[in-house]
C-alpha cells in the first residue's frame, strides 16, 4: 500500500464516522435531517469506491 492510498483510506474512514455519528445525532429530528445525512453518505460511498479502485490497481 502506498502513503496516498492509506491517507485515502483513512479519510474516508474519519469522513463515514462524522456521516455516522451526524445521522446518529439526527435520528431523533426531521426529515431535514435525513437528507443532509443522505448527501453526507454519497460522498463517503464515492470515497470507498474510489480507495477500493485505486487498491485494485495497486494489486494488479
Amino acid at each position: 500500500l502506498g502513503s496516498q492510498e492509506l491517507c485515502l483510506l483513512l479519510f474516508c474512514f474519519v469522513w463515514s464516522s462524522i456521516c455516522f455519528v451526524w445521522s446518529s445525532i439526527c435520528f431523533v429530528s426531521s426529515s431535514i435531517c435525513f437528507v443532509s445525512s443522505s448527501i453526507c453518505f454519497v460522498p463517503s460511498a464515492i470515497c470507498l469506491v474510489w480507495s477500493a479502485f485505486s487498491l485494485f490497481l495497486h494489486i494488479c
